[in-house]
């Protein structure tokens, strides 16, 4: 602070004078006035030029001399070069090439906004984020390429497209490999499976029924399809009779304990046969015993034979000579040749009923009986008349027409 002059009139005591001579006699009024004026005047300006020690408000530079500690904490009043002192490890972590003001510029010039407005560029990853399954319920939640990969491949929503009948699944360029799928329900009742010009090239279904309209397909334990009553082939007028492919009227008929007769063909045995044994019509005509394969089968053997030779082929009848077999159970013939009593397998024939404990009757599994039949029936020059004599009461046969004659 600057020295400030008070002119004062004193009187012979010169240490009270700050600017005038001492006068050697009494004060007067007016000189004791001036110096009060004087004085007051003086304390106003020391007033205008200093600051109040409780909330100082201090003008222009003030100086402050005292060397204080970088570490003092104390409440005592710091100076610049203090202040520098402190600002030394700030500054140096402010100009540090490795967090310092402009590193740490850039780095946060490179984070998003909260607020939004950001422009994404490169590869984006997300880390800390919870569980994908814990991220269904959460609207909120940013998601990642891998949730949504989670999410496609875990939905638990309907596919609804936006418009009906404006969109595919998959096109022909890009098909999906499979559907995997419990239900198939159409859109309307022109819904379509494939197309003429892009049928599917196989179907496969379970032995359950398929419904064509009213009319059930479904797979019969002998591995083939069930057709219902009333199926046609070519127009619908052509109905195939139930009891043509059915074994419902053999099985009435075989019944009857009076069927004893039976037809016989004779063929070539290939190995040696004995009576009773299933056996199956190899290629070149000949008969083999079944033992690996009964799709051929033909009949049983009425008699034994060896390679070669001749044997008798019951293709229907009865067939006598067996025991164990369970009266009225319809017989199956295995692969192998084993007779069995009900089917096992989808590969077992139905080849007869058993009428008793030891005899069976055979039904006719082929067309092979009508050319039987053909063989052994008789011919019109098969007959012939055999008389004493011509003439009265004579006999004659006619063998181009089959006619008989008989004269009187």
């Amino acid at each position: 602070m600057s020295a400030q002059n008070i002119v004062i009139v004193s009187k012979d005591t010169t240490d009270l004078a700050t600017g005038t001579s001492p006068v050697n006699r009494l004060l007067s009024v007016t000189e004791v006035d001036t110096n009060f004026i004087n004085l007051k005047q003086g304390i106003m300006d020391l007033e205008s030029v200093t600051a109040p020690l409780n909330s100082p408000n201090l003008t222009g530079s003030a100086t402050y001399n005292a060397a204080i500690a970088i570490t003092d904490d104390s409440t005592q009043i710091a100076n610049t070069a203090f202040v520098q002192d402190v600002l030394v490890p700030i500054n140096a972590v402010i100009n540090s090439s490795q967090i310092g003001n402009s590193v740490l510029y850039n780095l946060v010039n490179l984070k998003a906004q909260i607020s939004g407005g950001n422009v994404f560029s490169g590869s984006q990853l997300f880390t800390g984020l919870p569980s994908y399954a814990s991220m269904r319920s959460n609207t909120d939640a940013a998601v990642t390429s891998g949730w949504t990969a989670y999410f496609m491949g875990n939905l638990n929503v309907d596919l609804i497209p936006a418009t009906s009948l404006s969109y595919n699944l998959g096109n022909q360029n890009r098909a999906w490999n499979e559907l995997h799928v419990n239900s198939i329900l159409p859109n309307g009742s022109n819904s379509t499976i494939g197309t003429p010009s892009n049928p599917f090239s196989a179907g496969y279904f379970a032995a359950n029924t398929i419904f064509v309209g009213d009319a059930p397909l479904s797979q019969g334990a002998a591995g083939g399809i069930v057709l219902p009553s009333g199926s046609a082939f070519g127009d619908e007028d052509s109905v195939v009779p139930r009891n043509l492919i059915s074994t419902e009227l053999d099985k009435i008929y075989g019944s009857q304990t009076n069927q004893t007769e039976k037809l016989i063909v004779t063929l070539v045995a290939s190995g040696s046969v004995t009576t009773r044994d299933p056996l199956t019509l190899n290629s070149d005509g000949t008969v083999s015993v079944i033992s690996t394969d009964n799709t051929a089968f033909i009949g049983i053997a009425d008699s034994t034979a060896t390679n070669g030779n001749n044997v008798s082929v019951v293709l229907s009848g009865e067939i006598t000579g067996y025991t164990g077999l369970t009266s009225g159970s319809e017989v199956y013939v295995e692969a192998d040749g084993t007779l069995r009593f009900d089917r096992g397998l989808s590969s077992d024939i139905k080849i007869g009923v058993a009428t008793s404990s030891s005899s069976l009757f055979l039904y006719s599994t082929t067309t092979l009986d009508l050319y039987a039949l053909s063989k052994v029936k008789a011919g019109l020059s098969d007959f012939s008349v055999t008389t004493a004599a011509a003439g009265a009461n004579g006999l004659t046969y006619n063998s181009s027409t089959g006619e008989f004659t008989f004269t009187l």
